[in-house]
């Protein structure tokens, strides 16, 4: 298996520029035959904690959804790290998908962010 690692700069806050990035990636990563991409964790937000609090989804919006639709076009596998919000609380989560869009897996951090500050779990 041929896996392709990006290494990309973020905007932090920027969900829809971030986004193009790891597109314009994944497509590179396609084009030399790669069949898995791994990205670095908070792509979609960038690693700035008021904008990951600011703009972090659910995984049924933003980010994932648009990584289900890269992966299917290309049939491309990708791990990225994304933000995750669920009810009151952040995340900083990894999201596994397969080459047909498929949500293969996931990973919570233990670190979670909740009302503004950052919690140990």
């Amino acid at each position: 298996m041929k896996i392709a690692a990006a290494q990309i700069d973020c905007v932090p806050g920027e969900v829809e520029t971030n986004l193009r990035t790891l597109e314009r990636f994944s497509e590179r990563a396609k084009e030399a035959s790669a069949e898995l991409i791994v990205f670095p964790e908070l792509s979609d937000t960038g690693y700035e904690m008021a904008a990951v609090r600011r703009t972090a989804q659910p995984w049924t919006e933003g980010a994932v959804p648009r990584l289900c639709a890269i992966a299917k076009r290309l049939s491309l596998a990708i791990l990225c790290g994304v933000s995750e919000r669920v009810a009151g609380s952040i995340y900083n989560s990894q999201v596994l998908i397969n080459a047909s869009a498929a949500i293969a897996g996931s990973y919570r951090t233990c670190h979670l962010f909740r009302a503004g500050r950052v919690d140990e779990g």
